[in-house]
């Protein structure tokens, strides 16, 4: 017998298997397909020289709310093949294809549930082992690649920041189950930093701050650990290392995260027998030989040396260098890396975008030897990644136009370790206003231009300008506006510079960014913590002198307070702003067909599921129907009962839907009143 995940049993017939399938907006269902012979599977052309392989893509964790993860696959260049997933007992087919909106060769399996999975396409006699967690969206793909390529490593490791000649990296290397209870316990190990202070955020507020090595006893060196924590996804960040890493802690899960020094390649010294060799990738430090030392017949006291003066340092930026019309020809993206040849750059989608993976080498015949290009780039948002420099640039792209993209090594100044962002002016109150006129200007006087700028919301929502000339400013500026009260984070893409502010929804903020961080403003990164929901603690003003006596007596007027005895002003606490998720009913009506429709305002591409006991539908993102307004998505084909929305990681709303009826819900991120 074989069972299917969903705990069906059926027999293990040759011509009859069950294959998950989806179904749009209607109720999900598993049907019998029948799997033609092994004779009449298309036959796939493989090169001489090339091999077939499985490679993990992408994987997002906390996709899913739990009750299984969503597995994507695609077989490039091939259709109508049957996809098999094993573990154990289970099984689950598909034929590639059968998933067009997410790639034409894609086929997608859900639930998945929590185990080690084997993914495999039988006619290509190619298979890959991939674990599931119950939470995951997880990336996979078949593809054809030369021999000499089949053993290289596809997944890109997490992306580290340059910061003097170290580079930092940071990973989640285990899970463990905890001892009972619904909070979460984290354990962040900094290798070789001792007392080195680890921040725990959220992009809302700063949960805590605290340094390794104080149970240095139970918990070991370098190691620091949270407890008590509500499941969710965090930021842990080791403060004046310019890295951060994202985590998402679950109930009753002892999460473990390691941060580790990756040592920059030394400067090579180039002499006349030797060939010239690449520039180094990463952070670069060039000393000087020391000058030899003069000989001397006698004894002399050693002479005062005095204080070597700052080695230059050097990084890694890119940036988005020009943006052209291309006329009716489709678009393209050209990167340059900046006088190296034989570099290899990665093209892929960024996260929940179409399946796009796509490598070009600089050196390509035409574009010059630090060169190359992507052609027929469909709109969209993609990440852009020399390979080996743990750099990654995202950038937008937009029909009919060629962008071209720049990586290029940056001198410091003397004494510089990297860029930061600090406030430079912010008019931003404490109390919020329902309107959305909330503007954050970034400006750099020092360049360069084209850098990409990245604004997350604490909705989930991520918005990208890049810095240009503003003859206004005599500088480089780009702005975010029409925003709405709350916290936002935002990103100086590959600087490593970031900064977390609270805008009320009518004030102006502007940030300025400028390579001159030094180890003592890096040191200083412990200072003023976002508190509360977000709101910057401001100094107070001068209490006016007669207003509060006025105020005091006015609200006492039968008792007449005597000159000589001091009032004390009644200090009034303005509340630090809340947000939270409300939704409601905005329409219904009976259109024949049971249907939901689900409005999130002003948030595109959110994750969102419909759930009604056991069942739950696949998961749809905002702005897929527009006709029900901005952004919207609708579930059609329902049955008479309750459902559960659930907008992933943000909220959920029960509704109760009668025969044939239709109903729109929508949801807004208000402040509380």
């Amino acid at each position: 017998m074989i069972v299917l995940s969903t705990n069906w049993v059926f027999s293990q017939a040759p011509a009859v298997v069950l294959a998950a399938q989806s179904t749009g907006d209607s109720l999900p269902t598993r049907t019998p397909t029948l799997i033609p012979p092994s004779a009449t599977i298309p036959a796939v052309a493989t090169q001489a020289s090339a091999v077939w392989i499985g490679r993990l893509v992408d994987r997002t964790f906390g996709f899913t709310n739990g009750g299984g993860s969503i597995f994507r696959v695609s077989v490039q260049g091939v259709v109508d093949t049957p996809i098999e997933l094993r573990s154990d007992d289970q099984f689950i087919v598909a034929n590639s294809g059968t998933k067009p909106e997410i790639g034409p060769y894609a086929a997608e399996f859900a639930p998945v549930t929590e185990g080690t999975w084997t993914v495999s396409v039988p006619a290509l006699d190619v298979s890959l082992t991939v674990s599931a967690d119950n939470y995951s969206l997880v990336i996979i793909e078949f593809v054809e690649v030369p021999e000499a390529e089949a053993t290289q490593a596809v997944v890109t490791p997490p992306t580290p920041t340059p910061l003097g000649n170290t580079v930092w990296e940071g990973e989640t290397t285990s899970e463990v189950i905890g001892a009972g209870g619904p909070f979460a316990r984290l354990l962040v190990k900094v290798l070789e930093r001792e007392a080195q202070p680890v921040q725990l955020s959220t992009l809302a507020q700063v949960i805590n701050t605290a340094n390794t090595g104080q149970k240095a006893e139970e918990l070991g060196p370098n190691t620091v650990e949270f407890a008590g924590l509500t499941p969710g996804k965090y930021i842990v960040e080791p403060l004046g290392l310019n890295i951060s890493l994202e985590v998402e802690l679950k109930p009753d899960i002892v999460t473990y995260v390691e941060f580790r020094p990756k040592a920059a390649p030394a400067t090579p010294t180039p002499t006349a027998t030797v060939e010239a060799t690449l520039t180094p990738i990463g952070a670069i430090a060039t000393t000087a030989p020391p000058a030899p030392a003069t000989p001397t017949s006698t004894p002399t006291p050693a002479p005062t040396v005095p204080e070597p003066s700052p080695v230059p340092i050097s990084r890694w930026l890119g940036v988005v260098d020009e943006r052209a019309e291309a006329g009716l020809d489709p678009s393209s993206i050209i990167i340059k890396v900046d006088s190296l040849d034989q570099v290899s750059v990665r093209l892929r989608s960024a996260p929940g975008g179409s399946l796009v993976d796509r490598r070009c080498t600089t050196g390509q015949d035409g574009l010059g030897v630090d060169t190359c290009a992507f052609t027929e780039v469909e709109p969209g948002r993609y990440v852009v990644e020399p390979e080996g420099f743990a750099l990654s640039l995202p950038v937008v792209v937009y029909e009919h136009e060629t962008v071209r993209v720049m990586f290029f090594d940056q001198e410091l100044p003397p004494g510089v370790v990297g860029w930061q962002a600090e406030i430079a002016k912010n008019s931003n109150g404490f109390v919020a206003d329902p309107q959305a006129d909330a503007k954050i200007r970034v400006r750099a006087d020092d360049g360069p231009a084209g850098l990409v700028i990245a604004l997350n919301s604490v909705q989930g929502s991520t918005r990208y300008c890049e810095l240009a000339p503003v003859s206004d400013l005599g500088s480089l500026a780009c702005e975010f506006g029409r925003l709405r009260a709350g916290v936002y984070r935002l990103v100086a893409e590959t600087t490593g510079a970031s900064q977390r502010l609270f805008v009320d929804g009518r004030g102006v903020a502007e940030i300025s960014l400028a390579p001159n961080a030094t180890l003592d403003t890096v040191a200083q990164a412990l200072a003023a913590p976002v508190v509360g929901y977000g709101a910057q603690p401001r100094p107070a003003a001068p209490p006016p002198t007669t207003a509060p006596i006025t105020q005091v007596v006015a609200q006492l007027p039968t008792v007449a307070p005597s000159p000589t005895i001091p009032l004390t002003p009644t200090v009034v606490i303005t509340p630090t702003p809340a947000f939270e998720w409300q939704a409601r009913i905005v329409e219904t009506g009976f259109s024949g067909a049971g249907a939901i429709g689900v409005r999130v305002i002003d948030v595109k591409d959110q994750p969102v599921l419909l759930k009604s006991g056991d069942w739950q539908s696949q998961t749809l993102l905002t702005g897929s129907k527009p006709e029900l307004g901005n952004y919207a998505v609708e579930f059609g084909g329902l049955a008479q009962g309750e459902y559960t929305i659930e907008l992933v990681d943000l909220t959920e709303y029960r509704v109760q839907l009668e025969p044939g009826q239709f109903v729109l819900v929508e949801f807004d991120y208000v402040l509380v009143q």
